[in-house]
């Protein structure tokens, strides 16, 4: 130092009135604080009034330990810990510095490391402020290192001197841990040091007080300064502010005395303070000779008055060597990795463009994915960093855990966040974000009952017992608030580790994504390339197949440029060779993060230089120098697989009284994260996974019993993680009893994909010999059918119907049988019905003929007993007749997909059975069933149709099931449909599928019905916009419950209009060949002909005149010739496209001789759709017929049955047809007339979407020719 300057410095100080002349600082004590209180002034800290406070708070206080100028220290019982903590009082502190004091308090908090006191809680009200954290039962510094509580260490000098430095290294690494964190202690001394018998170093009250309330050496309350005079490093005394260098002063001071026995200045307070500006200290040596030169020159180095020139961290480790010392120094590292990104540029460029793309109105989904160790996570939060920086988005965040078993688990923890930031809201924003459905949602997360605006939430009326409504309506709840907090700022969320997700939770995901209605969100899911779960991902994206903006950022390796300035920014900055070293590292490292992070840690701590290496390697070696307890509680965290509480897992690893001390080792390790004050998990799982590999199969059974046997005492209610860690401990009972607990549970949650799991689980699990297996395996079935596994469900149906009584087995093969038919399985599904039908004693003839014979056969009997119905109490019929009634309903609705006439035998035969027991329930259903099969004849079976609604009604009225209600208004809504009320029929249909889906169990079936019915009004309508929304929302949810047929039908049919008004006619051709490839029935059933119908669509679009002839010779007669064309709507439809494939053949250039055989097709057609007799068909007729007279070349009859045709099609709301019919008449007119018409018609398309109203109108009214016109659409070929 300057002699000058240290001149000027002293007199300064000798200037000072504030400074105490006291203590005398002659004897190794700490001596009392400078800032005391003064006299006659009480102690808050005693105050009865604290007392009453920490007692309130839980704390029953033991005894004071000490008291400073800040505060007075007690030791207490933590009573809801059931554990001895230490409790410090905060005195004479501003507001304002009371608010730093919470600030900095969380902050230290956080500073975990075996060498540090762990910090607990902080308790603020009023004026009454303190904190509780670990209490230390120990030595003070000097003391332990001098032997003081052993007998021969004055006789032993080397023991001394290794205590010192083992002691050494260990406060090195914690002060070290301190500075590293920003943070001074500025109060270094033995007093504050402690070693247990054990020989772990604790230091105690770093800078908390002195940190938050004043600089050091600024005036206090009471007139003194903080700090003790000994152990003030010069800078302090002289007023200039401290820095980390000074507590390696205050260090040095320990060291000399350590030594020595003796302070390097003795005196009073203001002659120590003057003495340290004038004068270095003496040599350890000058008062205790021969001592060890490297300890001596060590203790010389850290009292240099000049601060630069003292050793920091990393070199007081490097000089006292790598010995023992129960834990590895980690202050060497400069920072954390967590804390650094370097490069990365382009991936998050990719990830900006995502999230402005959800501006755009759109959900965008991001897949970050790569190997363990790349920096996904990493870059996802710096990314979500810049954002919270610039307060431009809601950032949610989630992850999935490997061993974790809950419902939905890829939501799980994303829900938890959506529900802390509801509650950050006030509650009456909250309750604007509430959907109608919020109670549902909350039956799924129960977390979110926590939210006041959903506990507070009305329930809804008529809420459904179905489950499979109830989970779609859960599904709706979450995509329409997490909409609602889209549409107030942007959205964000993030889910790690997706690939240990599940098909539960793909399926929620992929339903939040889809249109329509999705959320304007940024779905950003992370997981390891080489662990993914193909079934859960490739569900997410099967889902959300063609129609959710899906993007992939693949994380790759470092460039060696990126990794070797990672290493050089983590290795300490006096580390020789630094560059170099960098350099080595980087390329050791092939690009990996974690690798490169792991290879500094364990290069500085003084493992081998870099060269044959591997992580796994480095892991274990960190591994096998933790302390047994640490080591046990690692064990255990790692066979948890996910955040385990840390009281448990302690209990489960055995090592009680000691899992703080073990938990801080851990994480000042960075081999574990804490989440809260409760919960503790791997720090990676990389990491896990070598722990787990180093244990052996048999240490890991054993960490999983104690582990399930632990969380079993404590009550815990996990039962999927106890049915999983008793498993994995080969408890078998036990587990197979706590998985079918979680199983129904996950069942009651509407996770039926997890539920059939867990059933799969205890029936593995369960001996073959218990009886309970069979209503197990019910179970088990029963959530594969309710999660849409159809043929899955059936087969266990079956198999338990063979353990089962006689009735209640017939019963499941009937079960069966439905689920069977249903998922396309016809032949196994046709083979299980005979038998069921033969067990009640009814036939299924084999031939056409003998069905057709047998249904008129039914049918006359009905005819002839008339509608007539007299109920009788249900108890009283004969349960063989309940059980046929059964069969029958089942057979009739579940066969109807593969054969109508078969379906049509089996109702007649339930309406009759049905009015014959005089049963309401079957009466009322059959009734409802009847109506749709007698108004499939259209307008002739108005009247009956309407009596059979008269009765079918009443009944339903007395009965208390809701099921012959919503089969009523589906009924009704078909026969709407049938008689060519579009709009009634869609009014209808949707009303049915209310009452379906809110009221019935197991209507699924029946719900598709109305919605396929009602895709089909609506191209009928030309409401082209809406059908393309209502199809995506069906098709979707069907996909989700992975039901094919459903999926199917949906698609079939006239809904491709919907693609070809977009022009994308290579999509609706995929639609088709998608239901052709998922259905591959030959039979003529109700997805066939439709696809037909949307076939000879898609082939009049792209004038492909050849392929529709040729489709119409392949199919039309066997449709012709099937029970479907009974259907009115059917025989219209066919007979309409025939003629118009047949009349463009004709406008083609083809030879003479197919002409006669055209000719007659097209007016035996137009002869047929004039006998339909309703209504709807007549302007196809007048469309025909013009057709007809352009072949003719009657030209005017042609533009008049045009203009018909449009009047008629506007008289029965079919507006696009409508619009073809004007189109056709302006290019028949011509001239500036013509013009107007084709004007008006393109316009009117292009309300609805429509792109090319010149391709649109070959579709609908097919085989004209095509006329040169004023059309916007320019130049028009032949059709």
């Amino acid at each position: 130092m300057n002699t000058g300057e240290d001149t000027q410095r002293s007199q300064a100080l000798l200037e000072r009135s504030d400074l105490p002349i006291e203590p005398d600082v002659g004897d190794t004590s700490d001596g009392e604080e400078v800032a005391a209180p003064r006299d006659g002034e009480p102690d808050p800290g005693e105050s009865s009034q604290f007392l009453e406070f920490a007692s309130l708070k839980r704390f029953t206080i033991r005894r004071r330990i000490g008291a400073g100028g800040m505060g007075v220290v007690y030791e207490a019982i933590d009573r809801e810990r059931g554990e001895t903590v230490a409790i410090k009082t905060l005195l004479n502190v501003s507001p304002g510095a009371l608010y730093r004091f919470k600030r900095e308090f969380r902050l230290l908090a956080d500073v975990t490391h075996p060498n540090l006191i762990a910090l607990h809680e902080l308790f603020f009200e009023g004026e009454q402020i303190f904190f509780s954290m670990e209490y230390v039962d120990g030595l003070g510094f000097v003391e332990y290192v001098r032997g003081a509580d052993s007998d021969d260490a004055l006789e032993d000098p080397e023991i001394r001197h290794e205590r010192l430095r083992a002691a050494l290294r260990q406060l090195a690494a914690g002060l070290g841990a301190i500075h590293a964190a920003g943070m001074l202690h500025r109060d270094i001394k033995p007093s504050n040091i402690l070693l247990t018998r054990e020989g772990r170093l604790v230091i105690l009250d770093f800078g908390l007080v002195s940190e938050s309330v004043t600089e050091t050496l600024r005036s206090t309350g009471a007139g003194g300064m903080i700090g003790t005079p000994g152990y003030l490093s010069p800078e302090q005394a002289a007023g200039l502010a401290a820095s980390s260098a000074s507590d390696w002063y205050a260090v040095g001071v320990m060291v000399f005395v350590a030594l020595t026995g003796e302070l390097p200045f003795r005196g009073k307070g203001l002659k120590v303070l003057l003495a340290k500006q004038e004068r270095d200290a003496p040599a350890p040596t000058s008062l205790t000779p021969g001592l060890p030169v490297d300890l001596e020159g060590l203790c010389v180095d850290l009292l240099q008055r000049d601060p630069d020139k003292r050793p920091g961290a990393a070199e007081v480790l490097r000089r006292v060597g790598s010995g023992p010392s129960g834990i590895r120094p980690r202050d060497a590292v400069k920072r954390d990795a967590g804390d650094l990104f370097l490069g990365r540029d382009a991936h998050l460029k990719a990830l900006q463009e995502a999230f402005a793309a959800t501006h755009r109105g759109r959900a965008v989904a991001v897949h970050v994915c790569g190997r363990s160790g790349m920096g996904k996570s990493a870059l996802v939060r710096e990314f979500l960093a810049r954002l919270l920086r610039s307060d431009r988005a809601v950032t949610l965040v989630g992850r999935c855990y490997e061993r974790e078993s809950v419902s939905f688990k890829a939501l799980d923890s994303l829900v938890d966040a959506l529900c802390q930031h509801l509650m950050r809201l006030p509650d009456t924003r909250a309750a604007e974000l509430m959907p109608r459905d919020i109670l549902a949602l909350a039956r799924v997360f129960p977390v979110l009952q926590r939210v006041k605006a959903v506990a507070q939430s009305p329930p809804r009326v008529g809420e459904s017992p179905d489950p499979r409504e109830l989970r779609r309506r859960a599904f709706a709840a979450l995509k329409e608030l997490l909409a609602r907090l889209a549409d107030r700022k942007s959205l964000v969320l993030h889910i790690d580790d997706l690939q240990w997700g599940d098909r539960d939770s793909a399926a929620l995901l992929a339903d939040l994504l889809r249109p329509p209605d999705a959320p304007a969100l940024l779905l950003i899911a992370s997981y390891r390339s080489e662990a993914s779960n193909d079934a859960v991902l490739s569900a997410l994206r099967e889902a959300a197949r063609g129609e959710v903006d899906m993007r992939q950022v693949e994380v790759g390796p470092l460039s060696e440029e990126e990794a070797a300035d990672l290493a050089l920014q983590l290795l300490a900055e006096r580390a020789p060779q630094l560059k170099q070293r960098a350099r080595q590292i980087a390329h050791e490292a092939q690009g990996s993060p974690l690798f490169v992070r792991e290879l500094v840690r364990y290069a500085i701590a003084g493992g081998s230089r870099p060269g044959e290496v591997s992580l796994d390697q480095v892991l274990l070696a960190r591994l096998d120098a933790l302390p047994p307890a640490a080591r046990g509680l690692l064990e255990v965290v790692a066979v948890a697989g996910g955040p385990v509480d840390v009281r448990l897992a302690a209990t489960a690893a055995g090592v009680q009284g000691e899992d703080r001390t073990a938990l801080a080792t851990l994480r000042g390790e960075h081999l574990v994260l804490t989440g809260d004050e409760r919960t503790v998990e791997t720090y990676h799982d990389r990491i896990r996974e070598v722990v787990l590999g180093r244990m052996g199969s048999e240490g890991v059974k054993t960490r999983h019993r104690q582990l399930a046997f632990a969380m079993e005492a404590a009550g815990d209610r996990d039962s999927d993680a106890l049915a999983l860690h008793f498993r994995e401990a080969g408890e078998w009972e036990r587990a197979a009893d706590y998985a079918q607990m979680a199983a129904e549970q996950a069942a009651a949650a509407l996770a039926f994909d997890r539920a059939a799991r867990l059933y799969r689980l205890a029936l593995e699990f369960k001996p073959k010999s218990d009886p309970a297996r069979g209503e197990l395996t019910c179970r088990l079935a029963d959530a594969l059918a309710n999660a849409g596994r159809g043929i899955k469900a059936a087969k266990l149906y079956l198999e338990a119907a063979a353990t089962m009584p006689a009735e209640a087995g017939l019963d499941l093969r009937r079960r069966a049988t439905g689920q069977l038919l249903r998922a396309g399985q016809s032949a196994e599904g046709t083979a299980t019905m005979r038998q069921v039908v033969a067990e009640v004693g009814l036939t299924i003839p084999t031939a056409p003929r003998g069905l057709i014979a047998a249904l008129m056969y039914e049918r006359a009997r009905l005819k002839l007993r008339g509608l007539t119905f007299r109920e009788r109490d249900p108890a009283t019929i004969d349960r063989g007749e309940l059980m046929r009634m059964n069969v029958c309903r089942t057979i009739a609705s579940s066969v109807s997909i593969h054969d109508p006439l078969l379906a049509a035998l089996f109702q007649a035969r339930h309406m009759n059975l049905a009015l014959r027991t005089g049963h309401v329930f079957h009466a009322a259903v059959g009734l409802a069933s009847e109506i749709a099969f007698a108004s499939a004849r259209g307008e002739p079976a108005r009247e009956r149709v309407e009596r059979i609604a008269t009765q079918a009604t009443v009944l339903a009225q007395r009965v208390s099931d809701a099921l012959p209600r919503g089969l009523l208004g589906l009924a009704r809504g078909i026969a709407a449909f049938h008689f060519g009320r579009w709009q009634e029929a869609i009014g209808l249909l949707d009303r049915a599928e209310q009452v379906l889906r809110g009221e019935c169990v197991g209507a699924g079936y029946e719900v598709t019905s109305a919605q396929a019915f009602r895709l089909v009004a609506l191209f009928m309508l030309g409401e082209l916009r809406t059908l393309g929304a209502r199809m995506a929302s069906f098709i979707a949810e069907a996909r989700e419950r992975d039901d094919t047929w459903a999926d199917t039908i949906l698609r079939a049919g006239p809904q491709v209009g919907y693609w070809l008004a977009d022009d994308d006619l290579p999509r609706a051709r995929a639609e088709l060949a998608y239901v052709q490839q998922r259905w591959p029935d030959d039979a003529p059933n109700v997805q066939r002909l439709w696809t037909f119908v949307g076939g000879m669509h898609v082939d009049f679009y792209g004038g492909e005149l050849a392929t529709a002839w040729g489709r119409v010779g392949r199919e039309w007669q066997e449709y012709a010739r099937s029970f479907l064309f009974q259907t009115q709507w059917a025989r219209v439809m066919l007979y309409t496209l025939r003629a118009g494939a047949a009349l463009g053949r004709l406008n083609s250039d083809h030879g003479e001789s197919e002409r006669p055989g055209l000719l007659r097709a097209v007016e035996g057609d137009l002869d047929d759709l004039k006998g339909e007799q309703t209504l709807w068909a007549t302007p196809f007729v007048e469309l025909v017929h013009a057709g007809l007279m352009i072949v003719y070349k009657q030209r005017e009859r042609a533009i008049q049955g045009l203009r018909a045709a449009e009047q008629g099609f506007r008289a029965v709301d079919m507006a696009l047809y409508a619009a073809a019919a004007r189109r056709r008449c302006g290019q028949m007119l011509g001239g500036e007339a013509g013009a107007e018409l084709i004007a008006a018609a393109d316009m009117a398309m292009a309300e609805q979407g429509v792109r090319r109203p010149d391709r649109m109108t070959r579709a609908l009214a097919p085989g004209f020719p095509d006329a040169p016109s004023a059309s916007r659409d320019g130049p028009e070929s032949r059709s």
